[in-house]
């Protein structure tokens, strides 16, 4: 095998490579995530983050007693989709600033759906292609502070616990997903 060959097998052992894939994945999500909150400028009127906005705001609305889905035109741009678990499931990110919080809600995003295509029943380079050829709508997503990764993992979930026989962990996801969106 030539030096060339060598080093070629070697880049397309990474492009592979569970570990590597989660790494990149996740750090993918976290930098797509904090550069939204870096363009933003909220004293101008101007947030990439709106949809992370709603997502926050949601929590303290919950704990507040205030309707979830009114007009809250002077914390957010939109209205809020959801229903009232997912207020409580945002909690954790609540508490922290947001620089942080809205880094930590993209990778959260990336791991999650990470984690559900890695354990479909494919083979890992089968799994590998997925990654990659989603990566592009990962970062959409993430770059819209979106929901969407946790739901598809979700529903992956629900697909893989139900195909293992486990159907009360698949119904469990399911159930999950309805009442989160």
């Amino acid at each position: 095998m030539t030096f060339l060959e060598k080093k070629k097998a070697s880049i397309l052992g990474y492009l592979k490579d569970p570990q590597f894939l989660l790494y990149f994945w996740v750090l993918l999500c976290a930098v797509a995530s904090f550069k939204q909150y870096a363009i933003s400028d909220l004293s101008a009127g101007k947030c990439a983050y709106n949809n992370f906005r709603i997502f926050i705001q949601s929590f303290e609305h919950l704990i507040n007693h205030q309707t979830l889905y009114g007009v809250y035109p002077y914390e957010y741009f939109d209205l809020y989709h959801y229903g009232p678990l997912f207020a409580l499931l945002i909690a954790p990110f609540y508490y922290f600033p947001i620089p942080l919080s809205l880094t930590l809600w993209g990778a959260f995003n990336g791991w999650a759906l990470f984690k559900a295509i890695w354990a479909l029943p494919l083979n890992n380079p089968a799994k590998a292609a997925i990654i990659w050829i989603s990566a592009n709508t990962l970062v959409t997503a993430t770059l819209n502070s979106q929901f969407h990764a946790i739901c598809v993992a979700m529903i992956i979930f629900s697909y893989i616990y139900s195909a293992r026989g486990k159907e009360w962990l698949g119904t469990l996801f399911m159930i999950l997903g309805v009442f989160i969106k």
